[in-house]
């Protein structure tokens, strides 16, 4: 399991709430999210879909598909990948 499934799995149970996955999202409207980490590889994108909804994907492996969600669900999202991610170690490490 990637890190960013493993994250959406951990945001839904704590939000009750069942993101979807997507794998029809045009590579063109990707665009590198402010939260990535630049030097070890953990490369999160991030769209905003047809429909108004939010897609976060993992560059290096797009063929995993992507997590979308409502936009209203960003910050929550972000919460609650800081809070799993802090207390792990760096990737790479």
């Amino acid at each position: 399991m990637s890190l960013i499934s493993a994250l959406a799995v951990e945001f839904d149970r704590k939000q009750r709430m069942t993101t979807t996955m997507r794998y029809d999202l045009p590579t063109d409207r990707w665009r590198k999210s402010s939260y990535s980490d630049g030097g070890s590889g953990s490369c999160v994108e991030v769209q905003v879909t047809h429909d108004g909804n939010l897609a976060v994907g993992d560059s290096k492996d797009r063929a995993l598909g992507a997590f979308v969600f409502p936009l209203s669900a960003w910050e929550p999202f972000v919460s609650t990948v800081k809070a799993s991610t802090s207390s792990r170690p760096a990737l790479g490490r």
